[in-house]
């Protein structure tokens, strides 16, 4: 019979060499026994919460940072059932070691026979080797665990590298970018200067060469009057030389009679126009100076090209609307496809715990190729939603300068500032309407006004009036020499190079108010 201390001594060595030790789970072998299988199944139910969590309940720039910690913690609690375990195996196997010296010491004093003690020793030595095993497994499996953990690190290092370079480039192209709008900004402005420029001089070129036709139609109509003065004078010497001086003298008579007659009626005639167009100016001294206004804010001076400016806008405001909306749905879209893949990515994660034949190269690609569609997706929604800030800044200048500065700046709804805009540009117009429709009607009982006068008048002075000028009257009063038709000289179409009516008082040119103001905006051009 061997003595107790001898079959005890390698157990206790290895017992001792287990108490020692530190015990380390291992993720990839799971299935060696029933503890580590329900150790297996405690883990998925630590991972599976932690991959169910999608990446826009926390910023972006703390995601990483978080899944790595939640893996850290579920690792840890896994670590601390594990520790647990095999602080229970170390008692048990203290306690069979101790069972085991009592057993040594009652067959030493009974006297067992040899054979059932090498029965047990086998017994034991098997159980030694399988605990030695079991060792070696866990060791093997706490430098797995060890090497994870490196990995682990080593990833969120370069992760952190890697969103760092990305900032740095995110800044440099928001300097190209914001370098590059200024640019086409500034190519802009030059474009709508020049062509502003353009149809200014277009516009003073048509002007000259409109009174440059005047007056060459003015010196023709004067050529003929004088040509057929002229003639008339000739023939009119000829009959006054065969004609007897009382009649001559009664004929003077009748003339300055009626030239006094014709004077007095263009006298009233030229003091009714002057009234007339004093009345006409303070009727469109309001509209002169709406339209001084929009010239100054928008710097045209054309108001239909004011309107068409604004009508064009809006017609672009509706565009950018509709993009805007596209650019939602398409957002919305994309949301969901990301839902959409991190289910995807979480049924792959439950698939690689319970099934271990699953390719994980596959599933990385597959990962990646989320990870690079959601960034895609991310830059697309941003470049929309600057677009949309330019748009809502743009409605706020305009809505600025239509209410001189009284805008609420705080609105960020878009579709209310540009019908706030839209409205506004109605009224405008509406406005400018108004205000010009008073020039019409005045323009119109002024007309009706000279017709009735004229028509009340004898026949005789109706041809004459027809006929006679009466700046050529008033220049011609003190020395009147015969009725002869005739117009200006060329020292008074030089004196009044802007008239816009012909040598009657009752017929004026097809040129109508308009002209006038035109003018007056040449003036100041």
């Amino acid at each position: 019979m061997r003595p107790a201390t001898v079959m005890s001594n390698p157990i206790s060595q290895t017992f001792h060499h287990a108490k020692t030790r530190s015990y380390t789970p291992g993720l990839t072998r799971f299935s060696t026994s029933r503890k580590h299988a329900r150790n297996a199944s405690q883990l998925d139910s630590y991972i599976a919460p932690l991959a169910g969590i999608h990446h826009s309940q926390f910023p972006p720039k703390e995601s990483e940072r978080r899944e790595i910690t939640g893996h850290m913690g579920a690792l840890k609690k896994i670590f601390n059932s594990f520790r647990e375990d095999y602080e229970k195996a170390d008692k048990k196997l203290e306690a069979l070691n101790s069972q085991f010296s009592q057993y040594n010491t009652i067959e030493e004093i009974s006297g067992l026979r040899a054979a059932r003690q090498e029965g047990k020793i086998k017994s034991l030595k098997k159980k030694t080797e399988e605990t030695q095993r079991l060792q070696i497994e866990e060791n093997f499996n706490r430098q797995v665990n060890l090497h994870v953990l490196e990995r682990m690190r080593q990833t969120k290092i370069h992760m952190d590298f890697k969103k760092n370079s990305m900032k740095e480039q995110i800044k440099v192209l928001d300097y190209y970018l914001r370098d590059e709008q200024r640019k086409q900004l500034t190519s802009r402005d030059g474009q709508f200067k020049g062509i502003f420029a353009f149809k200014s001089l277009q516009q003073s070129v048509n002007d000259e060469q409109k009174a440059h036709n005047l007056q060459l139609e003015m010196i023709e109509k004067e050529y003929k009057y004088t040509k057929k003065a002229n003639n008339k004078r000739e023939d009119r010497k000829h009959r006054q030389e065969e004609i007897a001086e009382a009649a001559a003298n009664e004929d003077r008579d009748l003339r300055y009679n009626k030239t006094r007659e014709a004077l007095m009626l263009n006298k009233l005639w030229y003091k009714y126009l002057g009234n007339a167009l004093k009345i006409q100016m303070e009727q469109s001294k309001s509209i002169e100076e709406a339209f001084q206004k929009i010239r100054v804010v928008t710097g045209l001076y054309d108001i239909q090209e004011v309107v068409q400016r604004f009508l064009t806008r809006e017609q672009s405001y509706a565009q950018l609307a509709t993009m805007v909306t596209e650019c939602k749905a398409i957002c919305n879209n994309y949301k969901n496809k990301n839902t959409e893949l991190s289910d995807l990515i979480h049924e792959f994660k439950l698939a690689e715990q319970t099934n271990k034949n699953v390719n994980t190269e596959i599933l990385k690609n597959k990962i990646a190729d989320c990870y690079e569609d959601l960034t895609k997706e991310k830059d697309k929604y941003f470049r929309s939603k600057k677009t949309r800030t330019n748009i809502l800044l743009w409605a706020k200048k305009m809505l600025m300068k239509f209410n001189k500065g009284h805008t609420d700046q705080k609105n960020e709804d878009i579709k209310e500032v540009m019908q706030s805009l839209a409205n506004e540009v109605k009224f405008a117009i509406q406005k400018t309407k108004e205000l010009g429709a008073p020039l019409n009607i005045a323009k119109k009982e002024s007309l009706s006004e000279i017709q009735g006068i004229f028509k009340r008048l004898n026949p005789e002075l109706q041809v004459k009036m027809m006929r006679i000028d009466p700046e050529e009257i008033l220049k011609k009063e003190a020395s009147v020499e015969d009725l002869a038709p005739a117009s200006y000289s060329p020292e008074i179409v030089e004196e009044i190079p802007d008239k816009k009516y012909k040598l009657h008082p009752f017929v004026p040119e097809k040129e109508n108010s308009s002209s006038f103001r035109h003018s007056k905006y040449d003036k100041h051009k």
